[in-house]
């Protein structure tokens, strides 16, 4: 079965998506040359998909997408960052139900600057939506999903670039299982123009590649279905200006002041 952007999975398969944050494309008049970052991901799935017959693999191309800065509600009101209000509306919307579906992601990044692309960065603030602020299991819509990374880089940083990653999926309640990143670092002594024999010839990068992509699956399988549990002391009943995707600062400010809950559990803490 094809990569494509327009997969259906069907019900009892391990779905594992890979998210692509690099802007390198053959096709695009500007780089002319493909993504090491996307042919890692793209190398790594294939292996799993061709070796089991239970997996379903899709690459997520976010630089196809128009993915907005996430406007900072989460800093005003958590309460008001949910997946039926989103607030923004781009297509992020379009993405989040491929994300809900899946049970193993793996997230690709190029190094800029000693981090993460900044596509993906702001990939990953728009997330929260999927993450509410809640003692409901069932609205921590990423908790449980297993996380891996892939990241390149030119120069240096290509391994720390594949923790941070896994550190913000795990913040996040994705389970990073053992040996969960693979990297490239290409060499100082070699211009961009003589990266590709460099490439081809990592067989380190692409067998652990492999290995990244397989514990994904491994783990997806020892956790589908599993269920989680989730302790969050700051949640509040949602207002109901709230409900209808409504906010009034001042209102809110009023009612969080004013809720008895908050009260109560600041006294037994000491703090009021």
């Amino acid at each position: 079965m094809p990569l494509a952007s327009g997969l259906i999975f069907s019900k009892n398969m391990i779905k594992i998506i890979g998210i692509n944050s690099s802007l390198r494309d053959k096709h695009n008049p500007i780089t002319q040359h493909d993504s090491y970052t996307r042919v890692l991901l793209k190398f790594g799935l294939d292996y799993i998909r061709k070796k089991y017959k239970d997996v379903e693999v899709e690459i997520i191309d976010l630089g196809k997408f128009n993915i907005l800065p996430e406007q900072g509600a989460y800093s005003t009101d958590e309460n008001f960052v949910q997946l039926k209000h989103p607030n923004c509306k781009d297509d992020m919307l379009k993405i989040i139900p491929k994300i809900l579906e899946a049970d193993g992601i793996i997230f690709s990044s190029p190094v800029y600057w000693g981090y993460p692309s900044g596509l993906l960065k702001t990939f990953f603030d728009r997330l929260i939506i999927l993450d509410e602020i809640s003692d409901d299991p069932s609205k921590r819509r990423l908790q449980g999903k297993v996380a891996g990374a892939i990241s390149t880089a030119k120069f240096d940083g290509s391994s720390r670039v594949a923790q941070d990653i896994l550190i913000m999926a795990n913040y996040l309640g994705l389970i990073v299982p053992p040996h969960a990143f693979s990297f490239h670092t290409g060499r100082m002594t070699a211009s961009v123009m003589e990266d590709d024999k460099d490439f081809e010839e990592n067989y380190f990068a692409k067998r652990n590649t492999q290995i990244v992509v397989e514990n994904i699956y491994f783990m997806a399988k020892l956790v589908k279905n599993k269920k989680w549990k989730i302790f969050q002391e700051f949640t509040h009943p949602l207002s109901d200006d709230e409900k209808a995707g409504k906010f009034d600062i001042k209102k809110e400010q009023k009612r969080f002041k004013d809720n008895k809950y908050f009260k109560d559990f600041n006294k037994r803490k000491g703090l009021v």
